[in-house]
């Protein structure tokens, strides 16, 4: 019995140290995202980690935040329709100044009323393993409201995308971009034309604001 108490003393100071000292080997890492041209914050801008898979999406005044272990790591904004300078951040200890600023590049306007304007902007893969590829549109919400979006139907170039899901909601008076996450691989990355059609709702009271609906909008490369 004399012992064992040494061996559980000894135990109980070895678990006590990976506990008590584990928080010190995390850090926070921070920034933003803006347009270039306006300086306006950016939201659902997917910003990663690589190598990890960790991701953080960036939220209506354009902010990311992220904890990491204590190492090196390559940060970097990953959207369709942007281009971003710079291009990545090598980041080895805690920092929140990372900030982004994103040129556009072309897009294709495919519907706008009172409530909302839509562009597309191209086809992206997916971090995600359950995920095969991103259709990815840019919005602009006009109004006070969350939009949310319901029974996306999805085509390109007349091909129908059977299992899709719309990925991101939008924030009040905000403009970034909007994922519909396909789980079949794309018939194409870069298709000509484009056909959906979503129920566009108030994300807080569920109201139905618009059906939205196109068909075949051409898309330039």
């Amino acid at each position: 019995m004399k012992r064992v108490l040494p061996i559980l003393f000894l135990v109980v100071v070895v678990l006590s140290g990976c506990v008590g000292g584990g928080y010190d080997e995390y850090y926070y890492i921070s920034g933003s995202v803006y347009e270039k041209e306006t300086n306006k914050p950016i939201s659902n801008i997917v910003v990663l980690v690589e190598s990890t898979g960790i991701t953080d999406k960036t939220g209506p005044t354009g902010e990311f935040k992220l904890l990491k272990g204590r190492d090196s790591y390559t940060i970097t904004p990953i959207s369709s329709g942007w281009t971003f300078e710079p291009k990545s951040y090598l980041v080895t200890r805690e920092r929140h100044d990372l900030d982004f600023l994103a040129t556009p590049v072309a897009r294709v306007p495919v519907y706008e009323d009172e409530y909302i304007k839509i562009a597309f902007m191209g086809c992206e893969p997916s971090i995600y393993p359950s995920v095969e590829a991103f259709l990815v549109f840019e919005m602009v919400n006009k109004t006070e409201r969350v939009i949310s979006f319901l029974t996306p139907t999805f085509a390109l170039d007349g091909i129908n995308l059977r299992n899709v899901m719309m990925f991101d909601d939008l924030s009040a008076k905000s403009f970034g971009p909007v994922r519909v996450a396909s789980f079949d691989p794309l018939p194409t990355m870069k298709p000509t034309r484009v056909t959906g059609a979503v129920k566009m709702i108030d994300g807080v009271s569920y109201e139905t604001l618009a059906n939205i609906s196109f068909v075949d909008i051409p898309v330039v490369h």
